[in-house]
């Protein structure tokens, strides 16, 4: 890895605010968040299953991740999620988005560099030590909020949500200067649909000093999709074993392929159990539960979210080189085997395409683009070009 002490030392003059995206949280269960590993104690991940060879992991994380979408009585229209599993909170601060699989930091430091070259586990924590160099102050100017990514379309926990994110920035605001926020691909979504619906122009202009919209999916990705029908999670081999779990997961249902991002008659997935190709146009009509929540819970506030807004972004990609799956075909809906069939420019994770809705959604006199060569979706965020990025824009 390159060295990060590239970036100069300095005294922050602006707070930084960070929103992971999908999976980008730990999860724990309230009164259960550490678990004993041989020696050792851990948080314990419940989202982060890493042995999905065990009966006993298999069966915990099926309970704690499986839901249940809540229907008007009257119209049966969907109004909510309601998680099986009550208990499951975030891991709050900074400490919430970084090392999200601890058990590997059990492991020798070269087994920990191999498997975070490979899964990216260790997330914001190359990012968050880099800015504790640089004078900042962990959960003081420098904050995280983790979320429950699974349930952000439950409009309860939506405005939980994003009464927390108004609150922190005024906060850390108040306290020290309007505030650089860095949002990773759904945080960032996220990020947008609460300036779009939550605070007024003014509001924005006095506590935002920079969005960084960082590898952001407003066109949605075909890798969605893909989870959604086949189950595919972190272990492919395994994907039918989550699939169940995974149908009302608000983050991947807000990430499906949207009209934005993708031509409404285009191919994406073939179910050849049905004869069927799915396109952005027949995921609208499809049926079943999931796509249920997708139509009433996010495709409303689609266009609001769409809507520019006026604050001054940082739109950081990775560089559109790398395969990203444009379409795949299934055999049966929920069996997991699943072969992609094209793919098409990206970040590994999320088309070039989806990724240029963002230059569209913002005041354009003052937005800024960068594009990070030799990194993907999330190794982008360990990046020492990206982490002084960030850094030189929280100088005065």
């Amino acid at each position: 890895m390159k060295n990060l002490r590239m970036t100069q030392k300095m005294t922050p003059s602006s707070p930084i605010l960070i929103l992971p995206g999908i999976g980008g949280s730990i999860l724990v269960k309230a009164g259960h968040e550490k678990r004993r590993l041989f020696k050792d104690v851990i948080v314990d991940n419940r989202w982060m299953n890493i042995s999905p060879l065990s009966h006993q992991r298999m069966t915990q994380w099926r309970n704690d991740n499986s839901s249940t979408l809540v229907r008007n009585p009257e119209t049966s229209v969907p109004i909510g999620i309601r998680q099986q599993e009550p208990g499951i909170r975030v891991y709050p601060g900074t400490a919430g988005i970084c090392n999200i699989a601890p058990e590997f930091e059990m492991l020798a430091r070269p087994y920990q560099d191999l498997l975070d070259m490979q899964f990216n586990y260790k997330y914001f924590n190359t990012f968050v030590n880099a800015a504790l160099e640089n004078g900042y102050s962990r959960d003081h100017n420098i904050q995280a909020i983790p979320y429950d990514f699974r349930r952000v379309l439950d409009p309860a926990v939506r405005a939980d949500l994003f009464m927390q994110i108004k609150s922190t920035v005024e906060a850390m605001c108040l306290e020290d200067g309007p505030l650089v926020i860095v949002g990773h691909s759904l945080g960032a979504v996220l990020f947008k649909w609460f300036l779009s619906t939550s605070v007024t122009r003014k509001w924005v202009k006095r506590h935002i000093k920079c969005f960084f919209v960082v590898n952001a999916p407003f066109g949605g990705s075909v890798v969605a999709l893909k989870a959604l029908l086949s189950g595919e999670y972190y272990v492919p081999i395994f994907s039918k074993n989550f699939h169940s779990a995974l149908q009302l997961n608000s983050g991947i249902l807000m990430c499906l392929p949207n009209l934005y991002g993708y031509t409404d008659d285009e191919p994406l997935a073939t179910i050849e159990s049905e004869r069927l190709t799915l396109t952005p146009k027949t995921i609208l009509e499809r049926e079943g539960d999931a796509f249920d929540a997708y139509r009433h819970l996010y495709l409303p506030f689609q266009d609001c979210i769409m809507d520019p807004t006026s604050v001054h972004a940082h739109i950081v990609t990775a560089a559109p080189t790398l395969n990203t799956v444009r379409s795949f075909k299934i055999g049966k809906v929920g069996n997991g085997d699943v072969e992609d069939l094209t793919f098409e420019h990206g970040d590994s994770q999320v088309s070039a395409r989806s990724l240029s809705v963002a230059n569209d959604l913002f005041d354009s006199a003052s937005t800024l683009k960068t594009t990070i060569e030799d990194c993907q979706h999330i190794s982008l965020l360990s990046d020492p070009r990206f982490i002084k990025l960030v850094l030189d824009a929280a100088r005065l």
